[in-house]
């Protein structure tokens, strides 16, 4: 019976894994439609693309980075966003919603599309209000830097409690 357990768990990540790939050919289907307003850089898979301080460099001087899902919807994107000053561009996920995970301070700030169809609209309206009120854009980012900076203050408290409750 444990070994109808474990496969019921595999097919069921199986199939969740078969959806955020879904997700990712959909980015891959829309991303074209961006233009000017998308740079992507295609790599061969996982640490095949640029080095360290390239990848940094560009990410640094981004304004938005979209983060499809890869094997899982918590991606190293949706990090790498954070940490180097990005606004990540996500669907909505659960890890994203629950207060056992990303939403455990409060909503995330960056923006979440309904589907990756949307970005193309979404990062022209973007660029125009770039143009219009980079007032507005900037404050945007600052609201996602300073929410990362309080969630990563809020999981080490989480985590030292826990340790000191041992």
């Amino acid at each position: 019976t444990l070994d109808r357990q474990w496969l019921g768990i595999f097919l069921g990540w199986l199939k969740n894994t078969s959806s955020f790939n879904d997700e990712r050919g959909a980015f891959t289907m829309a991303a074209p439609k961006c233009g000017e307003n998308l740079f992507l850089m295609p790599s061969d898979g996982f640490g095949s693309g640029w080095n360290v301080g390239l990848y940094s460099a560009a990410m640094e001087s981004a304004i938005f980075a979209p983060c499809p899902a890869g094997n899982s919807p918590e991606t190293i994107r949706l990090y790498d966003a954070l940490e180097l000053g990005c606004i990540p561009i996500s669907l909505s996920h659960e890890f994203l919603l629950s207060t056992d995970a990303l939403a455990m301070i409060g909503p995330v700030p960056f923006p979440i599309l309904g589907s990756w169809s949307e970005l193309p609209q979404f990062l022209n309206e973007m660029k125009s209000k770039a143009i219009s009120n980079p007032e507005e854009i900037l404050a945007l980012q600052q609201k996602c830097i300073d929410w990362w900076a309080d969630f990563k203050i809020a999981i080490s408290q989480k985590i030292a409690n826990r340790i000191q409750s041992l």
